[in-house]
């Protein structure tokens, strides 16, 4: 058996006990040695544990749970381990926790307080490192009430006790406000609280009453208005912020004409002839399309791809509409004369991705929901790659607009179609595309090689994509998602400081844009 090595113990020992430091297995030991060895392990190295087993096995990280017959141990992956203590050869105290990560940051903690501990392993997880937990349970065994270990580990507060368990955490939160509602006068109903000057109200009529998130029954208009609901037209919207209604006023001013404005998290949707409740529905799911290009792109659930921003998007009843909304607004949002222009060329379908903006005209024989969507992607893949060369490439913008159609819509939709009107603007007509067809058109393309090379795609602006080009957009971006996700998401971010070539070769290896074709081709040809 190793050598027992200062503040770390090689004996089977019963699990560390919150609050501890690493302390050594001791029988007896006269007072005088104690007290000073008892000093010693005051400033003693932090110690995670180590699982050594009979096959020579070693598992390394936190014991949560020791008994006679098994150990549980979590480990610097994050997976918790059951181990039977007939396979275990010796538990020990150990330097490391397993992730180097982990104890890189420890390092600067080892002998410090439990609060420079949990600051370590904050430290870790913004770092990248699964093991952060590791670390914020090493911290609970130096202060057991330490608050950002228990953040970090999800734990729930009340009054001044945390609980691991939510459930035991809820029963307790219910007795706290037991008590202090009792004290302010409220009566106990259904399962919650009432005044009680209103529970003759609500026993005459319990529909008109509803609960509040800190359980009190109010009448129904206060816990509508509290949780942000609007009544509109007899139905409860969840829109119509005070600041909305103000800006929905100053439309009328300004334009004579109504409008419903619905603010999300990371979007404002501005429109004409929809219902409110129909704009809030449109609003979720332009959130949903959000939360999926993040999860897309291998981000946290909390970045920020708008930088602080929101994207607004105006869908107005008509052309005279946008034009009258261009003529009040274009000082606001900071547009120039040739946004002017293509709107007056385009119809009202216009975006201008620095600003978040979008104007539309709805297409009256399609649905709207492609054009939000659609408008949606754009704006998100505009903002997280905006390119070092032309800013975000066409070909990209509008495979994404349409891969969030086709994820969020379904397959089969139409994305675009010809438009004659379209071409007087200086674009191309023959942009008929969809992602029913798009692969087989696309393996058809690949066989004849007449798909434009990529340097070619890569180069052409928006209006001068055609059905062929948007085939092979869509398709690519959908094979790489699929098939090589870590590489295709390194590109895209690479060419926010390198040329896209630049950043194919970096994210792949060494892809040349000639193989990136001649792969495209193979695969299309075989199906993915």
């Amino acid at each position: 058996m190793p050598r027992p090595t200062y503040g770390c113990c090689y004996k089977r020992r019963p699990a560390p006990s919150p609050g501890g430091a690493c302390t050594a297995e001791i029988t007896t030991m006269k007072p005088i040695l104690l007290f000073a060895l008892s000093l010693m392990l005051l400033v003693a190295p932090l110690c995670a544990d180590e699982v050594t087993l009979k096959n020579g096995t070693v598992h390394k990280g936190v014991i949560l749970e020791q008994s006679a017959t098994f150990v549980r141990i979590e480990t610097a992956d994050g997976k918790v381990m059951r181990i039977k203590q007939d396979e275990i050869s010796s538990v020990a105290e150990s330097m490391e926790t397993g992730d180097a990560v982990l104890d890189e940051k420890l390092k600067g903690a080892s002998g410090d307080s439990a609060q420079a501990v949990a600051d370590a392993a904050v430290a870790a997880k913004e770092a990248g490192s699964k093991a952060w937990a590791l670390g914020a349970r090493l911290a609970l065994r130096r202060d057991e009430a330490n608050d950002t270990a228990h953040e970090l580990l999800g734990h729930m507060k009340v009054g001044e006790k945390w609980f691991t368990n939510r459930k035991d955490a809820e029963a307790a939160l219910s007795k706290e406000l037991a008590e202090k509602y009792k004290a302010e006068g409220y009566l106990k109903y259904k399962d919650g609280w009432i005044k009680k000057e209103d529970l003759p109200a609500a026993q005459k009529d319990a529909n008109a009453f509803l609960k509040g998130d800190d359980l009190i029954y109010r009448d129904k208009a206060t816990v509508m208005k509290a949780q942000g609901f609007t009544l509109v037209g007899g139905k409860w919207i969840k829109a119509g912020s005070p600041e909305d209604q103000a800006a929905m006023t100053k439309f009328k001013e300004l334009t004579g004409e109504s409008i419903w404005i619905h603010t999300t998290p990371h979007f404002k949707l501005h429109m004409q002839q929809y219902q409110p409740d129909k704009v809030a529905e449109f609003g979720d799911l332009m959130e949903k399309v959000y939360a999926w290009f993040v999860k897309t792109m291998k981000k946290p659930p909390e970045f920020d791809v708008f930088r602080g921003n929101q994207g607004h998007i105006w869908v107005l009843k008509d052309k005279n509409a946008v034009m009258d909304w261009y003529k009040n607004y274009r000082n606001r949002y900071s547009l120039d004369d040739g946004f002017g222009t293509l709107l007056e060329r385009g119809g009202g379908n216009v975006q201008s991705p620095p600003q978040l903006i979008a104007t539309q005209v709805p297409n009256q024989s399609g649905d709207i929901r492609n054009q939000l969507v659609h408008v949606a992607g754009h704006f998100l893949i505009g903002h997280f790659c905006r390119g070092v060369e032309h800013g975000t490439p066409a070909w990209l913008a509008e495979a994404f607009g349409h891969l969030a159609e086709d994820v969020h819509l379904g397959n089969g939709m139409v994305n675009c179609s010809s438009l004659a009107k379209y071409a007087a603007g200086g674009g191309v007509a023959e942009k008929e595309f969809s992602t029913k067809d798009a692969k087989d058109r696309g393996k058809a393309l690949a066989r004849t090689k007449k798909d434009a090379p990529f340097s070619e795609l890569h180069a052409l602006d928006l209006n001068s994509l055609n059905g062929d080009h948007l085939t092979k957009g869509w398709t690519l971006l959908a094979w790489m998602l699929k098939m090589h996700p870590d590489q295709l998401v390194a590109w895209i971010e690479g060419m926010n400081t390198a040329r896209a070539e630049e950043a194919l070769a970096k994210a792949t290896e060494g892809w040349s844009t000639e193989q990136l074709d001649d792969e495209w081709r193979k695969i299309l040809k075989t199906g993915f």
